[in-house]
Parts: C-alpha cells; structure tokens; sequence
C-alpha cells in the first residue's frame, strides 16, 4: 500500500450544534450491540494502541484506548500467554496459518504452504483462543474503536466526485485513521462531557517505516482543524509492535474486522467465533461503503 506524500484535507467532526446525533445517522455501522454497562469511562490519561491492515477487498484500522493502568495488567497476561506458546511476539495472521512465531506447531515446519492438517487447525484455535481469553478477561476496561473501507467504493467515489477526492484524499488509509481519531474524541467528549483539559488521549501507532511520517502529518492536520479537541489529544508516538503487546492486541482486532466484512460481503460465512467473544470489548466499527462515503461527503461544509 502506497502512501501520498501530501494531505490535501481533513474530514470536519461529524458532531456540533444542531448535528444529528452519530450513533444516530451511521447507519453503516457494523453491527456490534455493545450494552451501556460496556461502554467504559475516560478517567485518565490513555494509551491509544492502532494497527492498519489490508487486502484487495478492504482497508481496516483500529485499536483499543484504555487507561494505563489497563494497559499495564493487560501486558502482564499477555505476555504470560506469549511464555506458554513460546513466541516472541502474537500476529493474528501467523496465529492462522501457523507461520512466523508458530511454524514449529505445524505437522511438517518444512513446509509451511502445505495445507493444515486437522491438527494444526486444532493447535491455531487452541492459540487464538488463548490470546482471546486476555483480551475478554479486561473486556470491561477495553474500548475498541475502528473503519474498515471498502475499497473499491472509496475508488469509484474520488474518480466520479473531485470534491470526495479533494476531502478524502487519494488513500483509503487517511480516510480510516481519519474516522478512528473522530471516533476516539466523540466518545471521550460523550464521556466526560465538556473538555476541560483534564483527561488526555495518548495515540500509539506501530512504527510503520512507510507510514509514520505520513500519519504524523495527518494526525496534526486532524488536531489543527478541530481546535476544541486538540487539547486532549497528546504528541502521537510509534512502537514496535514485535515489543508492545497494546499493538498485537490492537493487531488482534484489526485482523478479525477485516475478516468479518470480508466474510460478511465475499465469501457469505458467519461471524468468526473470536469476533463475537471480543465484541463487548468494541464501541464502534465504521464499515466505510459508497452508501456511508456519500453520506459523508454530504455532511461536510
């Protein structure tokens, strides 16, 4: 995925005086039904941990924002897991087809495209299920945020609408973190009411070599076109994924989105089991069509 050197726009927040509601006008959201009870406070200072991902069919990006003392107990029996398995390091799409950190649990590691055998399939569940259990275990404490765009409708709308193209850019993935950090700042404000520079959101992205630079610009073009919510969002920062355990979690997510519209538009299957036992973690997922990306455009002045 190739990144544009120049940011020619950013979205205006879909909230203000007079708006309609959020919740109530995406209608595109995935349809994850997180009770109230789920949907935790900001109290603190906070990490945001995103991963980007994707295929032919999609882009996704999203991640999880808890406090730091979450992020600290989480670390622990993540990595405790990580012990278990042996690994260095847990990427969903390893998990999957046992390669990388999981070549040595398949049947022949000398052949790592040979198809899985019905023991290696047991062995990747029997793993992601392991990895799952942290995540639902702090579930009460974990708040998912995310957008998968379809790509082929984020195409055909920059090619017909210069408008669309000048607002969303020539990349999906400006377009998604775009919609994360909207996300991430609405659910602070619908948490703690007005801003008061008293609670503060830490953006931590995977130290991407092609995309960090990229996504620094982005991210303080977004805080310079909404001033009102700048003062809460600190100096984004970059880690390793392959060292933080916040970003394999956040890679946890991303993957299973992705699979889940994929699934969901494509291949006609059900939600992915992990997907549904993680989903009192999720407060939203943007699923970012043609019908979404004109309702966008429409609300931008």
């Amino acid at each position: 995925m190739r990144a544009s050197n120049q940011i020619s726009a950013t979205l205006e927040p879909p909230w203000g005086a007079g708006s309609p509601a959020w919740e109530e006008t995406a209608r595109f959201l995935f349809p994850f039904h997180v009770p109230m009870e789920n949907r935790h406070l900001f109290v603190a200072t906070f990490g945001a941990y995103f991963d980007e991902s994707e295929d032919n069919y999609c882009i996704s990006f999203s991640g999880y924002v808890a406090g730091y003392k979450t992020w600290i107990d989480f670390d622990w029996k993540w990595r405790e897991v990580l012990k278990k398995w042996d690994i260095k390091y847990f990427k969903s799409s390893e998990c999957e087809t046992l390669v990388g950190e999981f070549l040595k649990y398949r049947s022949d590691p000398n052949h790592p495209r040979a198809p899985m055998t019905p023991k290696d399939k047991e062995t990747a569940r029997r793993a992601r299920t392991d990895f799952t259990d942290v995540i639902c275990q702090l579930q009460d404490s974990l708040c998912g945020i995310g957008a998968v765009v379809v790509k082929r409708d984020f195409e055909r709308i920059i090619s017909e609408n210069s408008r669309a193209l000048f607002l969303f850019g020539s990349e999906p993935y400006f377009l998604a973190l775009q919609m994360c950090l909207t996300r991430m700042v609405t659910k602070l404000a619908q948490d703690n009411g007005p801003f008061a520079g008293k609670h503060y959101i830490k953006p931590i992205f995977d130290s991407h070599e092609e995309f960090s630079g990229t996504a620094k610009r982005l991210y303080d073009k977004f805080k310079s076109k909404n001033p009102n919510v700048a003062a809460v969002l600190l100096p984004l920062n970059y880690e390793d994924d392959i060292d933080t355990a916040a970003l394999q979690a956040s890679d946890f997510l991303t993957y299973e989105v992705r699979k889940y519209l994929v699934g969901l538009d494509v291949e006609k299957r059900s939600e992915r089991i992990s997907l549904q036992r993680i989903s009192p973690t999720v407060y939203a997922i943007d699923r970012v069509d043609y019908p979404a990306l004109v309702d966008i455009l429409g609300r931008q002045h």
